[in-house]
């Protein structure tokens, strides 16, 4: 008996070391992709890009394309802030968000606006 409960008191520590040393990977960001007038673009491809990663972390990078009502969804990233972004033939547009772990963000991308391919909050 001390012997199975010296294996699950190790395991549980090596368990807790092993989740302390991995990012949290439960956030979600998601949205969609639209024209200036509001009509949504299908198959747009959307891009993330993590911009806040620490010395020795890697940066989550990653891309979906939209459904057919223009949304489009990241799931399982880590959480830290973000730059979404798009190119379509309509225009591009970009912009940052920020989400904690297990949190979630939505993100509109509009294009062929005034302020195509820049972005107002990046």
């Amino acid at each position: 008996m001390k012997r199975f409960l010296s294996i699950a008191a190790a395991a549980m520590v090596l368990s807790a070391i092993t989740s302390f040393n991995s990012p949290a990977r439960a956030a979600t960001i998601g949205g969609s992709v639209s024209t200036a007038d509001g009509r949504a673009i299908p198959g747009a491809i959307v891009t993330i890009q993590q911009v806040d990663v620490q010395r020795g972390q890697r940066a989550y990078a990653g891309r979906v394309q939209a459904g057919r009502n223009g949304a489009y969804v990241f799931d399982n990233l880590p959480g830290g802030q973000f730059v979404v972004a798009t190119t379509t033939r309509a225009g591009a547009d970009r912009e940052r968000a920020a989400v904690r772990a297990n949190g979630a963000a939505r993100v509109q991308l509009v294009v062929g606006g005034r302020n195509d391919g820049r972005g107002g909050r990046d």
